[in-house]
């Protein structure tokens, strides 16, 4: 029976049965019994199906959407056309025919009320939600009646949506068969409002509460305040019509009502009342807000079905997230915390081997080619010294004539008295120097890094006409002289910041970049370069 479902036979009767069971308890709740899980095992196992339906669950591919309607249709099919065991029918019977015998109940109310009763018959899904995946059948009246809607309903448990939930768990399936109540009219009401959860909402029609389930019309919707028990607002539904059941024929007839009945207040006042007192004694038994279907008969409530507002439980799941969210993060951040720093070692570790790579590249490149490289300057200088001069008169503002009227003569007779053994340590002066001893003010150089290319292209034949015997591919003495300034540049800025440092600045490896393309690539600096250069060093020499 219905009344005995209780937490412990979960697994058996499902969760809506156990729900509707604590209900009973404490509110008026029609008779009802369960077809357990087991018997719907049963039933599969003694009728031999069980076997052909897990052979079709074991091919199913459930992304497979074609397989998948095709094996609900099989099996479905199966189901339909098999005979219940006698076992079950007979444990059915029983239990059937004992929903018209109720406490108290005299010989004269027995024969009033019929041997057959009618019946609702709804699914209990065990292990899942199952919220309309599933049938419902209303209206059963007679044994015939009740085998053809459990067969309807044991053939639902395998609709496409149900057989993907299947693949991926054990679940079972029940269902609960309850006394029908012959309503005038019917509703459900939510014990706790999603958008005022201070309120209490009461959807209500006239007749059979299946035209509100299936969305047939419009109800009325009465907003109640918990704490006043106070209306708050009503929105009267406009009923054309509502389903009642026929007494001769034992089946649901629909009923159009009139203009002026299909506007009117679908439940009296005292109802309205009794439902709120009804939900807060409700929502404080299950501890969070529910779903209660009702149905007047003789001016009397019955509530036959109680469900978790499906809000609040999505709610819940999005609370639990955030919740199991803040947790991972304050975690986080003790352990991502060392790892962020190592990771900014290893870093900085393997940037600093780099910059020593180039370092070490560079070195080794102008240390070979040193001597060639510095003859070659020295010459094309005192054979150019004139023109240089020129070029560098011409426009005291422009930055390659600031570089070309640098003193690079006397740089490179300083680097020859070094010895060639020891030219990788070589210390040259300072690059810095030489620019402030060779150039105009320093605004004078911001203005000529916007000089136009044509001009500083003109600059750069002008001293390639001078140097005799160069093939295209070599550098002219102008490029030389400024990549062999460059590569000063850097070995000067690397001197000056702290090893612990390198990995960290981005213009030291800027500046290891220009150098090996220099020296390995025979790229020569531009002008915005070199001014890069001074600028870097200004700034580290300001920083120290």
């Amino acid at each position: 029976m219905l009344r005995k479902a209780t937490k412990d036979a979960l697994s058996l009767v499902g969760e809506k049965a156990v729900q509707l069971s604590i209900l009973a308890q404490k509110f008026p709740v029609p008779p009802g019994c369960i077809m357990t899980a087991h018997a719907h095992q049963i039933f599969l196992e003694q009728t031999g199906i069980a076997k052909k339906i897990h052979s079709l669950l074991q091919q199913l591919k459930p992304e497979n959407k074609d397989q998948l309607e095709h094996t609900s249709s099989t099996i479905r099919n199966i189901i339909l056309s098999t005979e219940i065991p006698d076992m079950l029918v007979e444990e059915m019977t029983d239990a059937y025919y004992s929903l018209n015998i109720e406490e108290g109940a005299s010989l004269q109310h027995l024969m009033t009320q019929g041997e057959e009763p009618v019946v609702v018959m709804r699914p209990s899904p065990v292990g899942y939600n199952g919220k309309g995946m599933h049938e419902s059948c209303f209206g059963i009246y007679g044994m015939a009646s009740l085998k053809t809607a459990l067969l309807e309903c044991w053939a639902s448990f395998y609709t496409p949506e149900a057989l993907a939930i299947q693949k991926k768990q054990a679940v079972g399936f029940a269902v609960i068969i309850q006394k029908m109540i012959d309503s005038q009219a019917s509703g459900v009401f939510y014990t706790s409002y999603k958008m005022n959860p201070e309120e209490v909402l009461i959807e209500s029609c006239k007749g059979l509460g299946v035209v509100l389930k299936n969305s047939l019309i419009t109800p009325d919707r009465y907003f109640i305040t918990k704490k006043t028990l106070n209306t708050a607002a009503i929105e009267f539904g406009k009923q054309l019509f509502m389903l009642e059941r026929d007494f001769d024929t034992q089946k649901t007839t629909r009923v159009y009502l009139q203009e002026e009945y299909s506007k009117k207040q679908k439940i009296t006042d005292q109802h309205i009342g009794e439902l709120t007192l009804m939900s807060a004694q409700i929502e404080s038994m299950f501890g969070k807000p529910q779903v209660v279907d009702f149905a007047v008969h003789k001016d009397n409530l019955f509530l036959v079905g109680i469900q978790e507002a499906e809000w609040y439980h999505e709610m819940s799941k999005k609370e639990r997230q955030q919740k199991q969210r803040e947790e991972l993060l304050q975690k986080i951040p003790e352990q991502n915390e060392e790892e962020l720093q190592k990771q900014q070692s290893d870093i900085a570790e393997r940037i600093t081997e780099e910059l020593e790579q180039d370092s070490l590249v560079v070195d080794a490149l102008t240390s070979a080619t040193a001597p060639f490289v510095k003859q070659e300057i020295y010459s094309v200088v005192q054979q150019t010294d004139g023109k240089i001069e020129k070029i560098a008169a011409n426009d005291q503002n422009d930055i390659n004539s600031i570089i070309l009227g640098m003193d690079f003569a006397e740089v490179v007779k300083e680097g020859e008295q070094v010895d060639p053994l020891q030219q990788q340590s070589a210390s040259l002066q300072p690059a810095s120097i030489i620019f402030e001893n060779s150039k105009s003010p320093i605004s004078a150089v911001t203005e000529a890094v916007a000089e136009a290319d044509d001009e500083t292209q003109q600059h750069k034949d002008d001293v390639i006409e001078e140097v005799d015997n160069v093939s295209e591919k070599e550098l002219t003495l102008f490029e030389k002289a400024v990549g062999t300034f460059i590569i000063q540049c850097f070995k000067e800025f690397k001197e000056k910041l702290p090893r612990e440092q390198w990995g960290a600045s981005p213009e030291l490896r800027h500046l290891a970049v220009l150098a090996q393309n220099f020296s390995q690539k025979n790229i020569a600096p531009t002008a915005a370069q070199v001014k890069f250069a001074l600028d870097a060093l200004e700034k580290l020499n300001t920083y120290q």
